[in-house]
C-alpha cells in the first residue's frame, strides 16, 4: 500500500490533528478542542500526539486492533495520570492491512470511506457523538445562523454542548471517544474489505469531511475521491477555502469558522501501475 497525507491548521494556534503511517497501517487522530479551561498543555493536540506516537510502534503488531488502542489509551492513562471525564480527548481512524484483507477501526466522528472496484463508495462512520446534547447543538447553531457570528457569546453556548456531551461519554448508549477510559477501544465501529477489491481508502478528520458532509463542495465522496487520491493537500485546502465563502459560519453553522484538517490517503500499489 502507498500512503498519501496532508494536513492544514484551522483557526487555533497549534494543529490538534495528528496522521501515523507504519508499514502496514495509516491512522488519523482528531483531538477535540475545549471550550472550557483545561490544564495548560494539555488539549487535544497534546493528547492526539501522544497517542499517536504509541500507535506508531504498536499498529503493526498481530492483535487484534482494538486490543492495541485500549493499551495504548492504557499507556497514557498510567503515563499521565489521566482520570475519566477529565482529560483530553481524540478521535481514532485507522486502516490496517495485510496481504488479503483491510481492517477499519473507527471510534467517534472522524470517517473512513473505502472505494471498491465497483459500486458507491463505503463509509464507515462512528456518528454516535451526535445524539449528545442536540439541545444546546442547536442553540449554538441558531445563534451563528442569526448572524451574530463567532463573538464572544458563542463561547459559553459551545461550552454548554460539551458539558451536556460530557454526560454521555464513554457509557452504554451514548458516545465513544479516545479518552481516559481504554474500554472505550471495543466500542469502535469496525468493518473488513478484502484488498483486492479496495482501490483507494480516505481516513479523514471531521474537518476535512465537513467538505462533503456539511458543504457538499465536493457534491459526492465519489468526486471527492478522485479529487483526494491525485491531491490530498490541494482537497483539504478547497475544504479550507469554502470555509472562506462563509466566515460567520451563518450558511454553514459550526464551532469554528476552520477547523484542523486531516486526510491520510492509502492505496494498493497495483492501482498506481499502468495496466
Amino acid at each position: 500500500m502507498i500512503v498519501s497525507t496532508a494536513t492544514l491548521r484551522g483557526d487555533g494556534r497549534k494543529n490538534q490533528d495528528a496522521i501515523v503511517v507504519s508499514d502496514r497501517a495509516a491512522a488519523v487522530l482528531d483531538g477535540a478542542s475545549a471550550w472550557y479551561p483545561q490544564e495548560p498543555g494539555r488539549d487535544g493536540g497534546w493528547y492526539s500526539e501522544n497517542l499517536a506516537a504509541r500507535l506508531m510502534t504498536t499498529l503493526d503488531d498481530d492483535r487484534a486492533l482494538a486490543d492495541i488502542v485500549h493499551d495504548a489509551i492504557a499507556d497514557m492513562c498510567s503515563t499521565f495520570d489521566l482520570k475519566p471525564g477529565a482529560a483530553p480527548e481524540s478521535t481514532l481512524t485507522i486502516a490496517r492491512w495485510d496481504d488479503r484483507n483491510v481492517e477499519v477501526f473507527a471510534l467517534c466522528d472522524s470517517p473512513a470511506v473505502i472505494y471498491g472496484t465497483a459500486g458507491n463508495p463505503t463509509i464507515v462512520l462512528d456518528d454516535r457523538l451526535q445524539s449528545a446534547g442536540t439541545e444546546a447543538r442547536a442553540t449554538y447553531r441558531a445563534h451563528l445562523r442569526a448572524g451574530h457570528g463567532y463573538g464572544p457569546e458563542l463561547r459559553p453556548l459551545l461550552a454548554k454542548l460539551q458539558e451536556d456531551e460530557f454526560k454521555h461519554q464513554n457509557r452504554e448508549g451514548g458516545y465513544w471517544v479516545a479518552e481516559a477510559s481504554p474500554e472505550a477501544a471495543h466500542h469502535a465501529y469496525t468493518a473488513r474489505f478484502e484488498l483486492d477489491q479496495v482501490e483507494a481508502i480516505l481516513l479523514l478528520s471531521d474537518g476535512a469531511a465537513a467538505g462533503v458532509d456539511d458543504y457538499g463542495q465536493p457534491s459526492t465522496w465519489r468526486e471527492a475521491g478522485s479529487f483526494a487520491v491525485s491531491d490530498p493537500a490541494g482537497f483539504i485546502a478547497h475544504v479550507h477555502h469554502t470555509e472562506d465563502t462563509d466566515p460567520n459560519g451563518q450558511r454553514w453553522p459550526r464551532a469554528k469558522c476552520h477547523d484542523d484538517k486531516a486526510i491520510a490517503v492509502v492505496r494498493p500499489v497495483s492501482a498506481l501501475l499502468p495496466n
